[in-house]
């Protein structure tokens, strides 16, 4: 699936928004081949911007790759 995402380099962690991924979900894409589910997310303390804690669903990972660039494996929280 191709979608467009802001990629941050200042971040401490990446973040993939539930939403996006029941987007790919509708569209077809078999979550269950591209991602792996690698923790249930509740051991992350980040705080945002303002300094409110954030909290997670779970972490997973799945290859990633910019638009004409290389492919890697990241691991995001969602």
């Amino acid at each position: 699936m191709k979608a467009k995402a802001l990629i941050d380099t200042g971040s401490m962690i990446t973040i993939i928004l539930l939403g996006l991924l029941k987007m790919a979900r509708d569209k077809g894409v078999d979550l269950d081949k591209w991602v792996t589910m690698m923790d249930d997310g509740a051991d992350t303390q980040v705080d945002d911007a303002s300094r409110n804690l954030m909290s997670f669903l779970m972490v997973i990972a799945s290859a990633i790759q910019v638009e004409d660039g290389d492919t890697a494996k990241v691991q995001m929280h969602i």
